[in-house]
């Protein structure tokens, strides 16, 4: 399967897991980096990602990373999120484990943060002192500004439609 091919069925697949609440929830915080696929429905795109920047070589190192992230804010936490739906490309959970795991996160996330702008504020914020960019937008890179890309088409489609205080059973 081409890459392209994997990200068609991925975007197909996350039309239909966006049905279900605490799914369409999980995307609108993932869907800011990945935008329209889910990292769990791309198994070649997420074992590259793996090798050339997560390198989580097995599931002990995936928990361990994500316990560390755990323990931080809404941008921490997003990512989480993200490795914890990319473990299922990557054979370390079921979809289901990820799930239940996901589940746990965004609750954390929900606590942490007053709404959906509020999350992005944080998340923003933790992003650029990742990638060492200035706070204020100066420095943006061509990455950074598709991800404010990703964000405006998050914020008209799974924001606008999905409450922050959705409850999450």
């Amino acid at each position: 399967m081409a890459a392209t091919d994997e990200f068609k069925s991925a975007a197909k697949r996350l039309e239909a897991d966006s049905r279900i609440k605490l799914r369409r929830f999980a995307y609108g915080v993932y869907g800011i980096v990945t935008r329209d696929y889910d990292y769990a429905h791309t198994p070649r795109w997420s074992a590259l990602v793996n090798r050339e920047a997560w390198q989580l070589p097995d599931r002990a190192a995936l928990e361990s990373r994500v316990g560390t992230l755990c323990a931080g804010d809404a941008f921490d936490l997003g990512r989480a999120v993200i490795l914890l739906r990319a473990a299922v490309a990557l054979g370390y959970f079921s979809d289901d484990e990820s799930w239940l795991r996901v589940s746990l996160v965004l609750r954390a996330i929900q606590t942490q943060c007053l709404g959906w702008e509020d999350y992005l504020r944080i998340y923003l914020r933790g992003r650029r002192r990742w990638l060492e960019l200035l706070e204020d937008g100066s420095q943006d890179t061509p990455e950074m500004r598709q991800f404010l890309s990703n964000v405006t088409s998050i914020r008209k489609a799974v924001w606008r439609t999905t409450p922050f205080r959705l409850p999450l059973e």
